[in-house]
C-alpha cells in the first residue's frame, strides 16, 4: 500500500515538473517573439515599397468618390455582409437609410448595382477589406510581399470603390491588415485613399493574440484614421460578456488613441453565434460601455 502511494506521488511530481517546465519553455517563446518583432518592426517606409506607391498616386488620374464627407455625428451603427438582390427587397433597401454607419460587404453580389441604382442616405458608408482573405496569406514581411498586397488593395479599390459606385462609398474598413502592413506602411496607404477621397476605418480584432500593441497604436497615425470599429469589444461569440481581463487590449487601444487627441470615432461590433439568445444584463452592460465611452454599438 505505502509503495503504491509513493509511486502516485513521484508520478504526480514528474507531471508538475514537466508541466511547469513547458509553461516556462511556453513564457521564454513568447518573449522571445515579442523582442523579435520589436527589433524588426520598420521605422521608414522601405525604398521599393516608397517607390510603388509614388508609381500608384502617379497612375491614378482622378479620385476613386467624389461625395462630399459630412460633418455630422454619426447617432447609430449597422452592419450587413450579404448579398443583394436584383431588383433590392424593401428590406434591403431601408438598410441603406437605416444607420449613419453602414457597413457593407463590397466583393458580395449585388452590392455595387444596389448603391449605383439606390438612394443612399448613410452618413458613413464603408465597404469592408479583410486583407488576409484579399491576399489569401496569413501574413507579408517581405517588401515583395507586401508590394503584391498593395496591388490588391488598389485594383479592389479601383473595381469596387470607383465608377458607378463613386458617389456612394465614403470609406473603406480596413481588417486583418496587421500582419500584412506595419504603421510605417499604413499610414502611407491612409494617405493614398484620403487622395481617392475616401476615408479609411481600421477594424480592431480585440482577442488577445491579434489585438493591435501600445507600440503599433502610437506609430499609426490616427489623424489619417476616421473611425476604429472594435470586434467583441465587450461581449463573446457565446452571449457571454467579456471580462475585466479580456478586454484588457481594447481598453489598450483606446488610451493609446486617446493620447494621440484625433477625432477618431470610436464604434463596437458584437458578433454573436447563431442561434445565441442575448442575455438583458450583457446587452445592457454593453451599453452602459458605449454611454460611458462616447461611442456606438450594433450586436447581430
Amino acid at each position: 500500500m505505502l509503495t503504491q502511494i509513493l509511486k502516485l506521488l513521484a508520478g504526480f511530481l514528474l507531471t508538475t515538473v514537466v508541466l511547469g517546465s513547458l509553461y516556462i519553455i511556453y513564457r521564454l517563446f513568447r518573449k522571445a517573439r515579442k523582442a523579435w518583432r520589436g527589433r524588426h518592426q520598420q521605422v521608414v517606409v522601405p525604398t521599393t515599397v516608397a517607390r510603388y506607391l509614388k508609381r500608384l498616386d502617379n497612375d491614378e488620374k482622378k479620385p476613386l468618390s467624389r461625395r462630399a464627407r459630412s460633418t455630422a455625428e454619426p447617432k447609430s451603427f449597422g452592419v450587413f455582409l450579404g448579398e443583394f438582390a436584383n431588383p433590392p427587397t424593401a428590406s434591403q433597401t431601408r438598410l441603406l437609410s437605416k444607420w449613419d454607419i453602414l457597413v457593407l460587404d463590397p466583393l458580395q453580389r449585388g452590392v455595387i448595382d444596389t448603391l449605383s441604382t439606390e438612394n443612399v442616405s448613410s452618413i458613413h458608408t464603408l465597404g469592408r477589406l479583410d486583407l488576409r482573405a484579399l491576399a489569401n496569406s496569413d501574413g507579408s514581411s517581405s517588401d515583395e510581399g507586401v508590394i503584391e498586397v498593395l496591388k490588391i488593395l488598389a485594383q479592389t479599390l479601383t473595381t469596387h470603390f470607383g465608377s458607378q459606385t463613386q458617389s456612394h462609398f465614403t470609406g473603406v474598413l480596413l481588417a486583418d491588415y496587421r500582419m500584412h502592413l506595419q504603421p510605417v506602411v499604413l499610414n502611407e496607404f491612409a494617405k493614398y485613399v484620403h487622395r481617392q477621397g475616401l476615408e479609411l476605418w481600421l477594424e480592431i480584432d480585440t482577442s488577445p493574440t491579434a489585438c493591435l500593441t501600445e507600440r503599433q497604436c502610437r506609430e499609426i497615425n490616427m489623424d489619417l484614421v476616421r473611425g476604429l470599429i472594435y470586434r467583441n469589444g465587450t461581449i463573446r461569440h457565446d452571449g457571454d460578456r467579456q471580462n475585466y481581463f479580456q478586454m484588457a487590449g481594447m481598453r489598450q487601444v483606446m488610451r493609446a488613441v486617446a493620447a494621440q487627441r484625433s477625432r477618431t470615432l470610436m464604434v463596437l461590433w458584437e458578433t454573436i453565434d447563431d442561434g445565441v439568445k442575448q442575455q438583458y444584463a450583457v446587452v445592457q452592460r454593453t451599453f452602459n460601455w458605449c454611454r460611458f465611452s462616447n461611442s456606438l454599438c450594433w450586436i447581430g
